[in-house]
């Protein structure tokens, strides 16, 4: 679920010149935060320091709630279309519809 909403998200909001660029960079992170994970479970791999692992996993679920939650008041969720592109759509769609019944076709 959370992947779809990632992606969802991405498509919405990164504009096409730049999806490439801000996917890299997000796949770098992904990387670089499962990285400190599987280091950070090596080194604090004793029993009596698993609360540690909690917090910080924790705290970095909440933050990042908090970070998607401060975007999504930002933007409104979603980035809006611009009335050009919105007309250009209208236009594109128009061109593949059948006339109907008040337009002089029957069939």
């Amino acid at each position: 679920m959370y992947d779809l909403a990632i992606s969802q998200a991405f498509q919405v909001s990164v504009p096409e010149q730049h999806r490439n660029t801000v996917g890299g960079v997000q796949n770098s992170f992904n990387s670089l935060f499962e990285c400190v994970g599987i280091i950070l479970t090596v080194l604090l791999s004793d029993v009596r320091q698993f609360h540690i692992l909690i917090i910080i996993s924790c705290t970095a679920c909440i933050g990042s709630c908090f970070l998607y939650m401060a975007w999504y008041l930002k933007t409104g969720g979603v980035r809006e279309e611009k009335k050009e592109e919105k007309e250009e759509k209208e236009e594109e769609e128009d061109v593949f519809r059948l006339p109907d019944k008040e337009e002089g076709w029957c069939f």
